[in-house]
């Protein structure tokens, strides 16, 4: 508990803390082997931030400054429809359904499908994008058609950044 209370004194975030309790578990019951127990410890709670909301001139500005297409794309979906990269990056060809201006979102976060609205300027978009990449399975395709890569997606976003002049909005 001390150990607990100096952490909070000197700042440690609730994620740090959480991990440092279930670490301390961990070591009780697996490696020393005692008996599973309950401790009466107040666990922090995570604290729930707002989304950064961009201005119009700012997502402009964005858009104007990325070149490539797929990966303007990428941007644009993520950013219309509030998908998560991995989201995004897990959309195959069919999961656009342009006549109800629907995504079919399988097996999201909670491991639930959902479906979003797709904006006609995304649509307008993602089929000049289709043109001239033709994706076989996955709507956004890497090397050899394999799904194009998280840390691909991570770098188009980090790339966004200065253009926005803010810090990473877009971590899961």
């Amino acid at each position: 508990m001390d150990y607990l209370l100096h952490l909070i004194d000197n700042g440690a975030s609730a994620s740090l803390q959480n991990q440092i309790i279930n670490a301390i578990k961990f070591y009780y019951e697996k490696v020393l082997g005692y008996p599973k127990e309950y401790y009466f410890v107040d666990r922090p709670k995570r604290e729930k931030k707002l989304p950064v909301i961009l201005s119009k001139n700012e997502i402009k500005v964005i858009f104007d400054n990325v070149r490539n297409i797929k990966h303007k794309c990428i941007l644009m979906l993520v950013y219309s429809s509030g998908l998560r990269i991995r989201e995004a990056l897990n959309l195959q060809i069919n999961d656009i359904d342009s006549k109800r201006m629907f995504i079919h979102i399988r097996t999201a976060k909670g491991k639930n499908d959902r479906m979003v609205t797709l904006s006609r300027y995304a649509l307008l978009l993602l089929r000049k994008y289709y043109k001239s990449f033709r994706p076989n399975k996955w709507l956004f395709e890497g090397a050899n058609g394999q799904q194009y890569s998280y840390r691909s997606c991570n770098a188009i976003l980090k790339r966004a950044e200065p253009y926005m002049g803010i810090g990473h909005p877009h971590k899961e």
